[in-house]
């Protein structure tokens, strides 16, 4: 969870995509994806998709790390 909020801290958003290119084994890429999956439901990140099929943004929520 801390990856991934280092990289949406300050507004700034990252594709799932690049966030899954850093992991290496298929447990890095399970545990990546359980913690987004955790960090939506406390409401710390949302997801959006532009297109059907196109690449996922995630974003930090206001007032997320003062939570």
């Amino acid at each position: 969870m801390d990856l991934i909020e280092r990289k949406t801290r300050q507004g700034r958003s990252v594709s799932f995509r690049r966030l899954l290119e850093q992991a290496t084994t298929r447990m890095e890429v399970i545990v990546t994806l359980l913690a987004l999956l955790e960090m939506v439901k406390q409401l710390r990140v949302t997801m959006c998709q532009d297109s059907q099929f196109g690449d996922i943004q995630i974003v930090s929520k206001a007032g997320a790390a003062e939570s």
